[in-house]
């Protein structure tokens, strides 16, 4: 599927939807936790209030870092 289409969707379910979570995987890692916060940038651009789920057990030092860092950016519940 082209980039363009999958944007169309993307675009069209983030306008309909009334609540979005992202959630991360077990034993996240910088990586996942890096699409977290492109995917919470994405749904502030349409004006949406992403709630983010992350089990807070046994995270990477690295992840724990960069989650203090855009704390203020990131609407994180405790899981």
């Amino acid at each position: 599927m082209e980039i363009s289409r999958l944007k169309t969707i993307l675009r069209r379910k983030l306008v309909l939807s009334k609540n979005i979570y992202i959630i991360g995987h077990d034993d996240i890692d910088l990586d996942a936790f890096g699409a977290i916060v492109g995917i919470n940038a994405i749904c502030k651009k349409y004006y949406k209030r992403p709630y983010v789920i992350l089990k807070q057990e046994n995270l990477e030092p690295g992840v724990v870092k960069a989650i203090k860092k855009v704390k203020k950016e990131i609407y994180l519940m405790k899981n």
